[in-house]
């Protein structure tokens, strides 16, 4: 088979006029026309399958059916997409050539507008199923995005670029537009993926100190210390972390709950979130309706301390937990008010890995106001300065009442309630 060039004026009329006096020597046939499976080879119904999507999303961005995309195998695979007419496509062009022409007459070229009239056939672009950017494409999830959109478009532009002989103004024009695009969509993308580089590097060096300080000499708190992620300004997780708190730090837990905005151990925010994390014994992540960067991180950071609990709970209105959470142990809540406490207790209760916790009774104010009915700025000013009942109750109650400036038989009174309900 020999392959003649034609794009020069006249050449295929020469080599038809040569094929109708010489029939039996030669036979033509046009390999670049839509339906040519010469160049294009056709795939498989399992293979074509594959494509199917990349295909019809042509049919999205080209509703007014400029052109029809079909997937073939052809050479070389490095490019990815060509363009080509119909059988009669060349001779519209010669006609619309006819009928531009200025020196023929008005009538003849208004015999040949009317012809023009109807409907032009669409071009078919032929994308390489070899080629690695139409894999790329077709392995998409989602083909309607900004990048699947102007990297459909720019297949098509590159492939009329290739076709055509002389292009439109107006295609040069849109070319242009849609090659900004592209560019700035590619600068912007860059810029993100620069930016999430940053963040993960920050991310690494915080996990990779938090490891440091894991297996350095820092002790964990006296007392059983329960560090809570949770998203602020949401009133839903500031309800159910005020519900932990009432369970965990009164009878029979008698634990701490704190979390990274209650007090200030280490100058800086990482530097105090971190000896709040090390100091742990164990951790809660509050899940509400809105999905939270913050409170995901911070699950990320307690993994990384190994063998501590982790309990996640989940708000009714949350969304599914992310896949990589999925095997931890969690449990949904619904209720509110007491309602709600008693459904963390029953939570807690649940999990052995908790219950088996143990250290000295920290003196919370939550267990002052249930226990010796202590509350406000004098439960507060107690918790501060005496973390532990122990400490509460080895210090001489004469230096405790100057310390807090509390009268003598009302610290007295706080120690034998305290003394009654540890016995």
């Amino acid at each position: 088979m020999r392959v003649f060039d034609c794009s020069e004026p006249f050449s295929e009329r020469f080599l038809k006029r040569y094929a109708e006096l010489w029939p039996s020597r030669v036979h033509l046939s046009r390999l670049d026309v839509a339906g040519s499976e010469t160049i294009f080879e056709p795939l498989g119904a399992e293979e074509h399958d594959r494509f199917a999507e990349l295909e019809a999303a042509y049919g999205l961005i080209f509703p007014d059916l400029r052109c029809v995309a079909r997937v073939s195998r052809f050479r070389p695979a490095e490019v990815p997409a060509v363009l080509t007419e119909t059988r009669d496509g060349r001779s519209r062009r010669e006609l619309e050539n006819v009928a531009a022409n200025p020196t023929l007459p008005t009538y003849l070229r208004d015999i040949v507008k009317g012809f023009l009239v109807e409907e032009r056939q669409p071009l078919t672009l032929h994308l390489n199923a070899d080629n690695p950017t139409i894999q790329k494409l077709a392995a998409r999830l989602d083909l309607r995005d900004d990048v699947s959109r102007h990297a459909l478009v720019s297949l098509y532009n590159n492939a009329l670029m290739l076709l055509a002989r002389v292009l439109r103004v107006q295609d040069v024009q849109a070319m242009f537009v849609q090659y900004n695009q592209v560019i700035e969509l590619m600068l912007s993308l860059a810029a993100e993926r620069t930016h999430l580089q940053g963040m993960l590097n920050a991310r690494q060096t915080e996990l990779d100190e938090l490891r440091q300080a894991d297996t350095a000499d820092t002790e964990v708190d006296r007392f059983v210390s329960c560090f809570v992620a949770m998203p602020f300004n949401d009133p839903r997780a500031a309800e159910i972390y005020e519900a932990l708190r009432i369970v965990l730090e009164d009878r029979p837990y008698y634990w701490r709950v704190v979390r990274a905005d209650d007090s200030v151990e280490r100058y800086g925010l990482w530097s105090n979130l971190k000896a709040k994390l090390v100091r742990a014994h164990c951790y809660v992540a509050v899940l509400t309706e809105t999905v939270n960067a913050n409170v995901m991180i911070e699950v990320g950071r307690m993994e990384a301390l190994e063998g501590r609990p982790i309990l996640l709970l989940r708000d009714a209105s949350a969304p599914d937990l992310p896949a990589d959470l999925r095997g931890r142990l969690y449990q949904v809540v619904t209720r509110t008010g007491q309602d709600l406490v008693s459904e963390v207790r029953d939570a807690i209760e649940r999990q052995e890995a908790l219950r088996g916790l143990r250290g000295e009774r920290f003196l919370s104010e939550t267990a002052l106001r249930s226990i010796a009915r202590v509350d406000g700025p004098v439960g507060r000013e107690l918790s501060r300065r005496y973390e532990t009942w122990q400490t509460f109750l080895a210090t001489d109650s004469a230096v405790i009442a100057s310390q807090v400036n509390l009268p003598l038989p009302m610290v007295e009174g706080i120690k034998a309630t305290l003394s009654a309900a540890e016995g």
